[in-house]
């Protein structure tokens, strides 16, 4: 059913990565020494460096680790709860909605927290280790911990408590790294996320929806970041596997492989990337048996 896929997965050559997560990727392809991406630049290029991404979420703590659970972007006692939280904090630091359930946060006087993943990477794996490393920064770590009492002792999350629900107990902050004017004139950049589009307009020369791939004719390199597969898997969009898998094939696999000299790397957060160029289809022993001698 999805001949492309079947394509790279038979002749690629595999190779070994150290890249388990689309930050991680994204840093090495677009060639930055950094730990983290900027994002709150990419949405606002005046936040100075002074501004941070979050979502509201529900850590939950045990003996080794905290781990972060998701809380529904249309829960609606999410709006209240962050407006009470910007109220209170307002001398601190200024908070807006965004989109897709996304808030940003500008600081008034403290250094942001950096080298943080992204919210999608970050949900269901352990943060103690980002915890500790927000202790470096003692004037945003005291602010965050009063962020959390106040969040912990909110009304809304106290009939939360009551009812059985994952309350709103923490906030997951992101994309406070600085930008250092990277750009990539002759590359293009295509993803269906609002977010992903602000950081390809940061690095890139083209940026455009994963549709705008099949009209693309350019030599140009090409990057594409696809995050449908890791919203199933986290839980944010019920999509059934072979509806994601059409959606790689038809959008992005299709109109790539019938690129003249293409050559193709894929990386999925696995241990290896597929490493793939139309010569290899020449390879017709690769995953074929021999028979046996005897």
């Amino acid at each position: 059913a999805f001949p492309g896929l079947a394509q790279l997965l038979r002749f690629a050559d595999r190779r070994v990565t150290s890249g388990h997560d689309f930050d991680a990727i994204l840093i090495d392809v677009l060639g930055l020494a950094q730990p983290g991406l900027p994002y709150a630049h990419a949405i606002d290029p005046q936040s100075k460096g002074s501004g941070m991404l979050f979502r509201p979420v529900f850590l939950k703590a045990d003996v080794n680790n905290a781990v972060v659970y998701p809380i529904r972007a249309e829960d609606s006692s999410i709006s209240k709860i962050i407006n009470d939280l910007r109220n209170f904090f307002k001398q601190d630091c200024d908070i807006e909605e965004m989109f897709d359930g996304l808030w940003s946060m500008s600081l008034h006087a403290v250094e942001p927290v950096t080298g943080t993943p992204h919210y999608l990477s970050a949900t269901g794996r352990g943060a103690s280790h980002y915890l500790d490393q927000a202790r470096q920064r003692l004037g945003w770590y005291r602010l965050f911990n009063e962020m959390q009492m106040f969040l912990h002792q909110h009304d809304l999350n106290q009939q939360r408590l009551q009812a059985g629900e994952p309350i709103i107990n923490s906030l997951w902050c992101w994309g406070g790294d600085a930008y250092a004017g990277e750009f990539h004139p002759d590359s293009a950049f295509y993803t269906d996320d609002a977010l992903m589009q602000s950081l390809g307009r940061l690095y890139c020369g083209r940026i455009g929806d994963v549709q705008d791939l099949a009209s693309d004719d350019s030599s140009d390199a090409i990057m594409v970041v696809d995050l449908s597969v890791m919203r199933a898997l986290k839980g944010e969009s019920p999509v059934e596997p072979e509806e994601l898998l059409e959606h790689i094939e038809a959008r992005i696999l299709k109109p790539l492989l019938t690129r003249p000299g293409v050559r193709i790397r894929l990386h999925s957060g696995a241990d290896q990337m597929l490493s793939y160029s139309r010569f290899m289809n020449w390879k017709r022993w690769r995953g074929l048996r021999l028979p046996d001698s005897g």
